[in-house]
């Protein structure tokens, strides 16, 4: 009884070997670039959410130079993201 729980224990740590570098594989080619797309894809969710609210605002303005002055400010914010990016 007691040599087939070591062969089980024996298998099961060979299994689980085979298992940890299966996911090492997996996330150094698939999970890394996986999440680039997905960080991408919230900060173009964040720069929509962004843009929508401020637009209207935009909008809703008469003069046109308060108009230009917050479109600016709202390039100006995704110029300093890009920069921030770089460095």
């Amino acid at each position: 009884m007691i040599l087939l729980y070591i062969i089980n224990c024996h298998f099961f740590n060979q299994f689980n070997r085979l298992y940890r570098s299966f996911g090492f594989v997996l996330k150094e080619r698939v999970l890394d670039k996986l999440l680039l797309v997905l960080v991408a894809f919230a900060a173009g969710n964040f720069i929509y959410i962004t843009a929508s609210d401020l637009i209207p605002e935009i909008k809703r303005r008469v003069s046109f130079k308060k108009s230009l002055v917050h479109f600016l400010a709202f390039l100006l914010g995704i110029f300093l993201m890009l920069l921030i990016k770089l460095l």
